[in-house]
């Protein structure tokens, strides 16, 4: 039985190889986890164009009056390390900032429902269905994030995060949200080691990971491309960063 929520990043026990990465990129950025149709939000059977973003992302941090100085300070160290660490990954300017177009929400179930009103108003009606997802929110969604944008790429992120949740959870969560805002929206259950798995072996970004993003911000892509324009091109990144298969 594997643990839940290690923190290692993965070590001999989670070999992977140039093959498992292009399979597992594909299945992670050209798929979403939900999409938005006639208002629903369904799961997802096709591919969907390249998402990234591509002006510069500012993160912004929000906290609910639920949310304890301790939290506080975790949460924002926390960011501290990972907004820094996602821009050396990406190569893509993004930092913590005021006023941002990142925007990332601790709060607690009451606050939560009180926010999703206010994004209705924010958002001008654009995402009806997620915000009622953010209101109705499901227990056993610890987390969620919602994205923006045109085929050029992606222009707004909303994260909500339960401040109910254990430390290690909302760090989870902080990882996993702001990196599928970044592009990488769907979860595979063939990923590993990697947070964009549902069985939440890994809790923080694994170095599989941060592949991943420096693949999705290399300059050979751009988003609205195509599952067959991406495929040997992530098949040719991937063999450059592990060697070509056998």
């Amino acid at each position: 039985v594997r643990c839940r929520l290690r923190t290692d990043g993965g070590c001999i026990d989670t070999p992977f190889n140039a093959r498992n990465l292009s399979d597992n990129f594909l299945a992670v950025a050209m798929f979403n986890e939900f999409q938005l149709v006639e208002g629903n939000i369904e799961r997802p059977s096709e591919a969907v164009p390249l998402q990234r973003w591509r002006d510069p992302v500012t993160v912004t941090i929000n906290y609910g009056g639920s949310v304890t100085p301790a939290q506080r300070d975790l949460v924002g160290s926390e960011l501290e390390r990972y907004v820094p660490r996602l821009a050396r990954i990406t190569g893509h300017p993004i930092r913590l900032g005021p006023d941002g177009n990142f925007d990332v929400y601790i709060v607690n179930e009451a606050e939560r429902r009180v926010l999703a009103d206010n994004l209705t108003r924010i958002l001008e009606g654009r995402g009806r269905a997620w915000i009622e997802t953010i209101r109705d929110l499901q227990r056993i969604n610890p987390c969620v994030v919602l994205t923006l944008g045109l085929r050029t790429g992606t222009t707004r992120a909303i994260a909500i995060v339960r401040s109910e949740l254990p430390d290690l959870l909302i760090r989870s969560c902080l990882h996993e949200e702001i990196a599928q805002g970044l592009g990488l929206s769907n979860d595979s259950p063939r990923a590993r080691p990697s947070i964009f798995n549902d069985d939440e072996e890994f809790a923080l970004l694994t170095t599989h990971d941060e592949l991943l993003l420096e693949m999705l911000y290399d300059d050979r892509l751009a988003p609205g491309m195509t599952i067959d324009a991406v495929r040997p091109i992530a098949q040719e990144m991937a063999n450059e960063k592990l060697g070509a298969p056998a």
